[in-house]
C-alpha cells in the first residue's frame, strides 16, 4: 500500500479506535465540486475482526464501519456506523450540548459557526447544518447523528463560502422588484392525480435563482452542473431509419482513480472543454442512435445539452414539442468520450405508464394574471449564495419559489405537497 494511504489508514484506526476491526476494502475515487476543483477521496470499509465469514461476501458484514477522507485536505468527509454498533473512541465525541457538538465540527472541518455554517434542523440525536455566509445559506450541508456513547454518523458536502470566495453585497431583491419575472415563471402545468385518476391543470411557480440585480438568472439545477457542458438546443431529423439493433454496454461511472492521480491532483477528465468538432460528431452519433431505437421519432427530439459526466459524454434530450405535463419525456444518451460511440441510454418512459390513460379534468379557466393574483402572497424570494462559474465567485441570489399551486379552473390554492 502507498505510504500516503497507509498514513490515512493508521490515522483512522487510531482516531476512531478501530483496533477490533480490520481494513476490509478500500478505494480511491474522484469527483468535481461546484468550484470546478477535482477532489480525491479515500474510502475505507472496516470489518469486525470477530467476523471471519458471512453470507454474500460481495456485501459488507454486519458491523462494518465506513469512512471516507478528502485526500486533498486530509479532512473527514463521512463516517457511518451501523445500527447497534459503536466505535470505542467515538465516545470521545462531545454530545452533552449543541455547543459541544458545534465546537467539535469547527475543529473537524476548520469552518466557523454562524459565519460558514448554521443549524438547519434538530431532532433527538440528529443535527443538520447548512452552509452559509453571514447568515445567508449556500449549498453546503453537514449532518451528524449521535447516541449517549458518542458519534454515530457524520457527512459533509457542497460549498461553504468564505470571505475570499464571496462577492459581498446587501440583499436587495423583493417580489415587487421582480414581479414581471415572477409572472413569467408562473406556468400552467398538468398534474396527474392518482386518487382521481385524472390530469388536472394547476398554475405553479417554476423555481429559479435571480441574481441580486433582479435581472440575471441562474437555473435551479446550477449546483448539479460540475463538468464541462454546452447548450445546443438542436432538433434532430433524419429521412430513414437504420435497420440495426442497438446493443447496450454496461456503464463504468468513472469515479475510481489511481493513487498516482490522487497524489498529483490530476484534473478530472470531465473538466476538459467540449470542442465544436465533438459537438457535431456527438450530434451525428446521437441521431444515428435514435434512427435505430426510435426510428419513427424524426423531429420529435431536441438535443438540449452535451456535458462530460462520469467519464462519458452525456447528451440530454427533451421532447421537441413539449406539453405542459408536470413530467416531460427525457433521454440521457451516454457516449464514449474517446470514440464518441453511443454505449447506453436512460429514458423516463416508465413514469408515464401509470397515468397515460388518465382523463383530463378539463381546460384551464383562469388566466395567468388571475392565478398570479391568487398565488402572490405564497411566492417567496429567499436569499442564497451560489457559485457563479462565469464570475468565479459566490454571488448573492434570490430563490424565487412557492410551495403552493392554483387550481386553474376553481382558483383553489393548494400546497404542492398535496398534489
Amino acid at each position: 500500500m502507498n505510504p500516503k494511504l497507509k498514513e490515512l489508514v493508521s490515522g483512522a484506526c487510531e482516531r476512531f479506535g478501530l483496533d477490533d476491526y480490520r481494513l476490509g476494502r478500500h478505494s480511491v475515487r474522484r469527483n468535481i465540486n461546484s468550484l470546478e476543483e477535482t477532489v480525491y477521496l479515500f474510502s475505507m470499509e472496516w470489518f469486525p475482526r470477530a467476523v471471519e465469514s458471512w453470507e454474500g461476501e460481495d456485501e459488507n458484514p454486519d458491523g462494518t464501519v465506513c469512512i471516507e477522507m478528502n485526500m486533498n485536505s486530509g479532512k473527514l468527509v463521512s463516517l457511518h456506523l451501523p445500527e447497534g454498533h459503536t466505535v470505542r473512541k467515538a465516545s470521545q465525541f462531545p454530545c452533552n450540548t449543541n455547543a459541544d457538538i458545534i465546537g467539535w465540527l469547527e475543529r473537524e472541518t476548520g469552518l466557523v459557526y454562524e459565519e460558514q455554517f448554521m443549524l438547519q434542523r434538530e431532532e433527538e440525536g440528529e443535527l443538520d447544518f447548512t452552509g452559509c455566509f453571514k447568515g445567508i445559506a449556500s449549498d453546503g450541508y453537514m449532518s451528524v447523528s449521535f447516541v449517549e456513547e458518542g458519534l454515530r454518523s457524520f457527512s459533509i458536502g457542497g460549498n461553504f463560502p468564505s470571505k475570499q470566495t464571496v462577492r459581498e453585497e446587501n440583499f436587495d431583491l423583493t417580489l415587487k422588484k421582480m414581479e414581471a419575472l415572477a409572472q413569467e415563471q408562473l406556468k400552467l402545468i398538468q398534474f396527474p392525480l392518482t386518487e382521481k385518476k385524472k390530469v388536472v391543470p394547476f398554475y405553479a411557480v417554476e423555481e429559479i435563482y435571480v441574481k441580486n440585480d433582479g435581472y440575471a438568472t441562474l437555473p435551479f439545477n446550477v449546483v448539479e452542473k460540475t463538468g464541462a457542458n454546452v447548450k445546443l438546443d438542436k432538433t434532430l431529423y433524419w429521412e430513414s431509419p437504420l435497420q440495426q439493433e442497438f446493443e447496450r454496454q454496461s456503464l463504468s461511472l468513472g469515479m475510481e482513480a489511481t493513487i498516482e492521480q490522487a497524489l498529483s491532483i490530476e484534473p478530472h477528465p470531465d473538466l476538459l472543454p467540449i470542442t465544436k468538432e465533438e459537438e457535431e460528431l456527438c450530434a451525428e452519433r446521437v441521431t444515428d442512435f435514435l434512427r435505430k431505437v426510435f426510428p419513427a421519432d424524426s423531429g420529435k427530439w431536441m438535443l438540449r445539452t452535451l456535458e462530460r459526466k462520469y467519464g462519458y459524454l452525456l447528451a440530454a434530450l427533451r421532447s421537441a414539442q413539449p406539453d405542459n405535463m408536470i413530467f416531460q419525456k427525457k433521454l440521457g444518451v451516454f457516449l464514449d468520450r474517446d470514440t464518441k460511440e453511443v454505449v447506453n441510454y436512460m429514458d423516463n418512459s416508465f413514469m408515464f405508464e401509470e397515468y397515460e390513460h388518465y382523463e383530463s379534468e378539463g381546460p384551464a379557466i383562469l388566466s395567468r394574471e388571475e392565478a398570479y393574483a391568487l398565488l402572490k402572497k405564497h411566492i417567496t424570494v429567499t436569499p442564497r449564495y451560489l457559485y457563479d462559474r462565469e464570475e468565479s465567485c459566490h454571488v448573492l441570489c434570490g430563490l424565487l419559489d412557492s410551495q403552493y399551486a392554483v387550481h386553474a379552473s376553481s382558483g383553489e390554492v393548494l400546497p404542492l405537497a398535496d398534489l
